[in-house]
């Protein structure tokens, strides 16, 4: 007997021999992938490689394919294509969700269920014309998950946290928004997930929860990101997109994606063991090159057709060489170099409270920054983080307490928003706005373009525009201007987004060497648990689902956030489950109806006269039925009709009296 196992599902999605280009710049050629059912792959490569153009090429494919089409811009390839397997759907989030304004939370979700809501209304309108089409459009709802789809939109509404359904999308934070567009993605279960950076603008608890959702779901995802964290828990492959540089010439390179199975942690071992092999090569082909070299100089007569190919040769392995010199290029960050050396006392804060109104967004918030430490901020968005870092710097004022600033303290603020950078400016003029060449870096005089290839650009990046700078070119760029500022206390707002794993491992070991206090605002975890010595979390306890109901604590701990996860979550776990459980209560009372209060026990007249009453009923009832039957004599009526007519009234009232008798029983023996 043979067993015979049935074929692989082919790919969901294919993509053959790739090739995308900015005018001569190569992003990627040659690019070939397979996305199969299930796979989690993480998409990770240097800012302006052109990961998020593979997402905009792939987005197309989608949008030909969906009722909702994408806000992407149109890209197009130079050759190649992208194939999708028939009726396989896909579905985006973007980095920044395109949401209309004007929209419910609601409204929003429901659009996740369009194709069911709709063959509801079909079926309804077919049922009411008596059409035969009916039981067609009555199979699609039940193929699509049936009727009841209003409990599906609330379950993912309470899973996220989301404000209430009525609220519009105008009135939302980014990252409530983007909250609402993953919960709109989750109804929506397509096959296959294109995210952009899913965690930027997200809560730690939401990012933790779409990290499960991914790992628990059957569909397939690629997703762009550099969370470490989110990477080594949430996907099973990690793609590495390696752009290029030119079309032509000497340096010719063409992007190229290399694929790795595991998870982000695998990922890096794997990298390691290629980079001492790529070292090795590296050193191999430079000996070669010295030796090519000594040959052409000691030869500047011998151009004869037969050096031509050694010549050639040469120009070849000097690109090369070229080539692995420039990967090798890391960003040498020099934080504060000159700046105050600080006092024992950097910035105080006794029973702060700040904010912009009722509520305040902290109460008597103590707090001590010492010199040499690195506080870790996080928190919900909206919740008071940026906020902190302007009382520190005294742009907000407390609204009561005290804040003491050391006399030797020199803040140097990078904003989450980057508003240094203009769009129209050239590289050249945010490094040097008065047009020199020179900068000072530690009060030591360095050329721009020395400078600015500490942050991977080079001298043609000078004269560019900033708008034509992917994201984590800019925060690069941003960073590159900060670091130009002397100070010895720095704050910084949200500063691993958009940035590539080079530069966050750079960025993280700049800011372990650095001698003076960092404060940084981040939800990166990885980041958090290298960086951090102490961590000040804004705890919020109140759901987003109750409007204006808060119940917000600043805890301090030290060390980063996997202690902090272990230690104290659960602790807040409990007590939100704790909270909702409360409400819920709340809103079971008012809808109930009130009982009524407890009945007094029964006084001793009252007893007494329960015994008498039954007496005075059995009584009463017996009187009642002797006079009835005797009423229902004929001869009496005949005989005497005045006397029957008194007897009538006498049953009457004996009627009465005994309702009021077993009534006042009743009430009695309740007590009892």
């Amino acid at each position: 007997m043979t067993s015979s196992s049935s074929p692989a599902s082919p790919p969901l999605l294919v993509i053959s021999d790739l090739a995308f280009a900015y005018g001569e710049r190569v992003l990627f050629e040659g690019l070939s992938f397979a996305l199969m059912p299930g796979d989690k792959v993480g998409l990770i490569g240097d800012n302006g490689v052109g990961k998020s153009t593979l997402l905009t090429l792939i987005a197309a494919v989608a949008s030909a394919n969906s009722s909702r089409p994408t806000t992407r811009p149109e890209e197009k390839p130079l050759r190649g294509d992208i194939a999708l397997r028939s009726g396989a759907r896909i579905g985006v989030l973007d980095q920044v969700p395109d949401l209309p304004h004007d929209a419910t939370i609601g409204q929003i979700l429901e659009e996740g269920l369009a194709p069911l809501i709709n063959a509801i209304t079909q079926w309804e309108v077919a049922i009411g014309a008596m059409d035969p089409k009916a039981d067609y459009f009555l199979s699609k709802i039940e193929m699509l998950g049936g009727f009841d789809y209003q409990h599906k939109i609330e379950s993912i509404h309470e899973e996220l946290d989301l404000p209430p359904l009525d609220r519009t999308i105008g009135t939302l934070s980014g990252g409530q928004m983007k909250r609402v567009a993953i919960g709109r993605l989750v109804l929506e279960a397509p096959d296959i997930v294109l995210y952009d950076e899913p965690t930027n603008h997200l809560d730690v608890e939401t990012i933790e929860w779409l990290e499960q959702h991914i790992a628990d779901s059957s569909q397939a995802c690629l997703v762009v990101t550099h969370d470490r964290a989110f990477l080594d828990n949430a996907v099973t492959k990690m793609a590495e997109l390696r752009g290029g540089r030119r079309l032509t010439g000497p340096e010719a390179e063409r992007g190229a994606l290399a694929v790795y199975a595991g998870s982000y942690e695998d990922y890096l071992e794997a990298r390691a063991i290629e980079e001492d092999q790529r070292a090795a090569l590296g050193q191999s082909k430079a000996n070669l090159l010295k030796t090519e070299l000594e040959w052409s100089r000691r030869q500047p007569k011998a151009r004869t057709t037969k050096s031509h190919a050694r010549l050639d040769r040469f120009e070849s392995l000097k690109g090369e060489v070229a080539g692995l010199r420039q990967k090798a290029v890391v960003a040498d960050f020099d934080f504060g170099a000159g700046a105050k050396r600080l006092a024992k006392s950097v910035l105080s804060l006794e029973n702060a409270t700040f904010g912009y109104g009722q509520p305040p967004l902290a109460t008597n918030l103590d707090l001590a920054l010492i010199r040499g430490e690195r506080l870790g901020v996080i928190g919900k968005n909206g919740i008071g983080k940026t906020s902190l870092l302007k009382v520190m710097t005294g742009e907000l004022a407390l609204m009561s307490g005290t804040r003491d600033e050391g006399p030797e303290t020199v803040f140097a603020t990078f904003d989450q928003h980057r508003m240094v950078l203009d769009p129209n400016s050239s590289i050249h003029r945010i490094i040097a706005p008065d047009g020199n060449d020179t900068v000072f870096p530690g009060g030591k005089p360095t050329h721009v373009a020395a400078w600015l290839a500490r942050f991977a650009f080079t001298a043609r990046h000078l004269p560019m525009a900033v708008a034509a700078l992917s994201g984590g070119e800019r925060n690069r760029l941003a960073l590159a201007r900060f670091l130009l500022e002397p100070a010895n206390v720095l704050l910084l707002d949200e500063p691993t987004n958009d940035l590539d794993l080079q530069t966050l491992a750079i960025l993280e070991e700049a800011l372990l060497g650095f001698s003076g206090t960092v404060v940084v605002v981040s939800h990166d975890r990885w980041f958090l648990d290298r960086v951090s010595t102490r961590l000040l979390v804004f705890e919020d306890l109140a759901p987003d689902t109750v409007p204006g109901e808060t119940r917000r604590h600043v805890h301090i701990q030290p060390g980063g956030w996997s202690t902090y996860r272990r230690l104290r979550v659960p602790e807040i776990e409990a007590a939100r489950s704790a909270y909702k459980d409360a409400l819920k209560a709340l809103e079971r009372s008012k809808r109930a109806p009130p009982k009524p209060p407890p009945k007094p026990a029964l006084t001793a007249a009252e007893k007494k006269e329960l015994k008498t009453l039954e007496g005075q009923i059995e009584k009463t009832e017996a009187k009642k039925t002797e006079l009835t039957d005797l009423l229902a004599s004929p001869d009496l009526w005949a005989g005497d009709a005045a006397r029957a007519k008194k007897l009538d009234a006498e049953r009457a009232k004996l009627e009465k009296d005994l309702a009021q008798y077993i009534a006042r029983w009743e009430s009695l023996a309740e007590r009892l």
